[in-house]
């Protein structure tokens, strides 16, 4: 008992200099994984322990990936569009409308800003010739302004993913149109740039021209944005609002689009818009 404490002490010693975790384990019946010398490591080749050595498999590193983002639906390409033109006045008149919106801006600013402020500089009958000024400038420009705001350039056809297929499924799509389609009419501002109106198919019915206002299609009155206040009833008239449109029905207006019989059937289905109103209020 005693020569084994001896043993055990002198091997603990002699271990000691070397700084050696592997023997000192070893000395006192257990067993550690880490070696902090070479010699400790050459040491412990030659000894033999009573346990066997346990293998431990190395336990795979979990390795860092992105996240997985599920990638975006493809539609399938069909033979349409998002939207088709049902309406199109042609380039030629959409230009030429928009050069003389241009030309009556022009006059209005030539009139009001430059010629009016020369005729004051006048010494005689300087208050009329600058009033004159003014009015040749304002009037064409307010006349302009107010006949062709109704006039229509293009209108566009929303279209669900079902009807770009082909054109069997645009015809089965156009016999029924939903009253919840949109359409994109074109118009123009007075500055001659292109402006927008999104409009749902159900909003539109058919009137008569009347006295103070042109057109022949408009927006119920029902779906037209009420602005409130001085402030927001500026805004919305800056905007240059549309409620009514001026549209034909003409056959070189359906050659010119991407589907003959696509425009007789929105204004079948505008018409029975009308018709409708008229049943509901009488």
């Amino acid at each position: 008992m005693y020569s084994n404490w001896c043993n055990r002490w002198r091997l603990a010693s002699h271990t000691s200099s070397f700084h050696s975790p592997t023997l000192l384990a070893f000395g006192s019946r257990q067993r550690v994984t880490l070696l902090s010398s070479r010699y400790a490591q050459c040491l412990n080749r030659g000894l033999k322990s009573s346990k066997k050595d346990v293998k431990r498999t190395p336990v795979p590193r979990r390795r860092e990936t992105a996240v997985s983002r599920t990638p975006p639906v493809k539609e399938p390409k069909g033979e349409y569009g998002p939207s088709i033109i049902v309406y199109n006045q042609g380039i030629f008149k959409i230009v030429l409308i928009g050069c003389i919106k241009v030309a009556a801006l022009a006059n209005f600013v030539y009139g009001c800003f430059y010629s009016a402020p020369r005729c004051l500089e006048q010494s005689e009958d300087r208050y009329e010739k600058a009033v004159a000024a003014m009015l040749l400038g304002i009037f064409p420009f307010l006349f302009l302004a107010k006949a062709s705001s109704p006039w229509v350039a293009q209108i566009r056809l929303q279209l669900p993913l079902a009807a770009r297929q082909n054109k069997r499924a645009l015809d089965r799509f156009l016999t029924r149109i939903p009253a919840d389609t949109t359409l994109d009419i074109v118009t123009l501002r007075i500055s001659g740039l292109r402006r927008t109106n999104a409009v749902r198919l159900s909003d539109l019915r058919m009137t008569k021209p009347q006295r103070l206002s042109m057109g022949n299609m408009e927006i119920i009155p029902a779906a037209r944005p009420k602005p409130q206040g001085i402030v927001q009833t500026a805004l919305h008239l800056a905007h240059e609002p549309r409620n009514r449109f001026q549209v034909e029905n003409e056959t070189w207006l359906r050659q010119r689009s991407e589907h003959r019989e696509a425009w007789t059937h929105v204004l079948k289905t505008i018409t029975g818009n009308s018709t409708a109103a008229l049943r509901t209020s009488g």
